[in-house]
């Protein structure tokens, strides 16, 4: 049922702490229907349906109305914004044939806040789902279906602190299907 109103096999973001070699932290999406528990729909997926509840068929361009269009990244240290922080953004990737799911060890991409101590994506969407001609992505070989499920975004200040979030692709899809926002 979740396939036919747009959702995404959740399980595909589950990464086992050994598969993570940034954090080394295990990565457990919400559970849900969709791989990852059972007679239960996770928030994403409560989002989705009700978003998709008026249309006979899923829109075709469901990724794009789903998606924010820009991430806003915000540094601070004990409440003041940090300029010139590096975030690195470490793409997940699902299972394939010559890797387990997984934190890529190579970041996809690597910015710097402002002065103002943020930075902005602009079309986030297509970080998840990058051109073929990116130059940043893995050979088709090592990076299953062509696209990143998540990102580890490490973020490390000049003084050598460093701290780390996980970014799904699903949870800033919720949060615009909720809110209807841009910019997550």
């Amino acid at each position: 049922y979740g396939h036919v109103r747009g959702a995404i096999d959740l399980y595909q973001h589950i990464i086992a702490k050994n598969d993570n070699p940034v954090t080394n932290v295990e990565l457990m999406p919400d559970k849900c229907n969709m791989g990852t528990g059972y007679m239960e729909w996770s928030d994403y997926c409560s989002a989705l349906f009700n978003y998709t509840a008026l249309y006979k068929q899923v829109p075709s361009d469901l990724d794009e109305k789903s998606f924010p269009k820009k991430l806003k990244i915000s540094a601070l240290k004990d409440g003041q914004p940090q300029r010139s922080v590096e975030l690195k953004f470490y793409g997940t990737r699902a299972g394939g044939s010559k890797n387990n799911r997984d934190v890529y060890p190579t970041p996809y991409k690597t910015h710097r806040t402002n002065s103002s101590g943020t930075y902005e994506v602009t079309n986030i969407k297509n970080y998840y789902f990058p051109d073929a001609n990116d130059p940043d992505i893995p050979p088709k070989e090592v990076f299953p279906y062509w696209r990143w499920f998540g990102f580890v975004i490490v973020a490390t200040a000049a003084d050598g602190s460093s701290d780390w979030v996980w970014l799904p692709d699903y949870k800033i899809q919720e949060y615009k299907l909720r809110t209807g926002d841009d910019t997550y």
